[in-house]
């Protein structure tokens, strides 16, 4: 009740507009430069995240939630490897400072949480007290959240804590609580603060930033493909960006479709026909299987709850569409591995598990629901690695942290915080989904039949991260469902 009350404050009747296109690009400008400027040694890493501190202050909540978006989505995080070590980017330094622990990126700084978790933690502070504006000033936003949000939000970030402290005392290794909860805790941060600010404007907003970043990030994934992949020998690499630019794809992928879709007018024509070849090529390219499980996922919730008039546009070219895409898939899975059966044969071998990545993925599972099993109906708590009872290839020289961040993240944290625990934790994102999907249900508009699909598309693009990899542990994933 505490969490509802703070959510449901009564400021002064000040309803704050959006912010406007030509100053958020004007301090994402800034903020680039600035950490360009600054992160090249320690010195000026700490100022950057000094700089960074102030603003989690001062500046307007939805200023800041625009600003964050693009550092997560267009800056690299150096944990994940970007561009298979196969090329550095011009602003891989902001990456380092932004997504490392401060004692990593400032050795003189025993401080061992990223810049980004205390950025967000500290705007979902301000959205719970209502304090959005800028200076810590309280403003009303035209959309209030009902209690049982408030109070799904106080009983998650309580679990957090109880669990930490739970897996200290009964033997965790404390410094890879932080690896553990971060990720969780970052979602639920950024969907707090985003709930309480958001208006119509802003989501327009951040949705055509998710569309120009992508189309940066595929250009940048074709440019290296053509520049330093296509002549490597042997295997192609296993990715060319990052695992985590899939969801940004998809995302991008999934909106202009659904645009399309639900006006077809000229510029949704124009948009779609020049955004998704490009979006197509990056995700083949970059070749990550989990980009199609993804889109396929969303693209039939975009069909099936498309608008009347929608479906009655869909019908009338299903005549036309259902052969083309029956022969592809049939071509697919009775041809060769080829790129351009890509879709085809990536959810093929999703489904048939053969290849030894899935293999080790379903020892890894079997290894988790064991560790579950053990201590049923506790949790292990966080700090804990699953228990090794079947034992599959050894990763441990590329990744010592595979027991404490197995790649099925899903069943790891129900492994560490149970399933009742794991139930309370995504129960705020729940929330914020299924309401999204009642209004897509429930309204008529193609702006906000758009938004809420994407909003679907997150979630989904966040379920298969977990299930399938490292989703609850990676920024990308929850930044972006948050």
């Amino acid at each position: 009740m505490i969490a509802a009350r703070l959510l449901t404050l009564e400021p002064p009747r000040v309803v704050r507009r959006a912010p406007p296109v030509v100053a958020n690009t004007l301090a994402l400008i800034a903020v680039i430069l600035a950490g360009l400027a600054l992160s090249t040694s320690s010195p000026g890493r700490l100022i950057a995240i000094a700089i960074a501190m102030v603003l989690a202050i001062r500046w307007p909540v939805d200023r800041l939630i625009v600003v964050m978006l693009v550092l997560f989505i267009a800056v690299d995080d150096p944990s994940s490897a970007p561009y298979n070590d196969l090329w550095t980017s011009p602003v891989q330094h902001v990456g380092d400072f932004w997504f490392n622990t401060i004692s990593k990126s400032v050795p003189f700084i025993p401080i061992p949480i990223a810049p980004m978790l205390i950025v967000s933690m500290i705007i979902a502070a301000r959205a719970f007290t209502g304090r959005t504006g800028p200076g810590l000033e309280v403003e009303e936003y035209p959309f209030r959240l009902p209690p049982t949000f408030g109070n799904a939000w106080f009983v998650a970030f309580a679990v957090i804590p109880v669990l930490a402290v739970w897996g200290a005392i009964t033997g965790g290794d404390v410094q890879q609580v932080y690896y553990q909860i971060f990720g969780i805790s970052m979602a639920l941060a950024l969907a707090a603060a985003t709930a309480r600010v958001t208006t119509p404007a802003l989501s327009s907003l951040i949705w055509k930033i998710v569309l120009v970043t992508a189309i940066y990030r595929a250009f940048l994934a074709i440019y290296i493909y053509l520049t330093v992949a296509r002549g490597i020998e042997g295997d192609p690499p296993l990715y060319l960006t990052s695992h985590s630019d899939s969801i940004t794809w998809a995302l991008a992928l999934v909106m202009v479709i659904s645009r399309f879709i639900e006006r077809t007018d000229r510029l949704s024509r124009i948009l779609a026909g020049s955004t998704v070849p490009i979006l197509m090529i990056a995700i083949v390219v970059n070749n990550r299987r989990l980009a199609w499980v993804v889109i396929m996922g969303a693209l039939a919730y975009v069909v099936l709850s498309a608008s009347r008039k929608a479906h009655h546009r869909l019908l009338q070219v299903s005549g036309f569409l259902v052969p083309i895409i029956l022969v592809y898939t049939l071509a697919g899975l009775a041809a060769p591995p080829a790129r351009v059966f890509a879709p085809v044969q990536s959810l093929q071998s999703v489904f048939t598990g053969e290849d030894s990545s899935s293999q080790t993925r379903g020892i890894e599972d079997f290894n988790l629901v064991y560790s579950a099993k053990q201590g049923f109906p506790l949790p292990a708590g966080f700090g804990k690695p699953y228990i090794e009872a079947v034992v599959a290839d050894d990763i441990s020289a590329s990744f010592p942290q595979y027991r404490y961040l197995p790649h099925n993240s899903m069943l790891g944290m129900m492994n560490l915080a149970g399933p009742i625990g794991l139930s309370l934790l995504l129960a705020p994102l729940a929330l914020c989904v299924h309401t999204c999907h009642r209004l897509r249900k429930a309204t008529q508009d193609p702006d906000l039949r758009t938004h809420t699909a994407l909003v679907m598309t997150t979630w989904i693009a966040f379920l298969a991260q977990a299930w399938g990899d490292l989703g609850l542990f990676s920024p990308l994933p929850t930044a972006t469902v948050g």
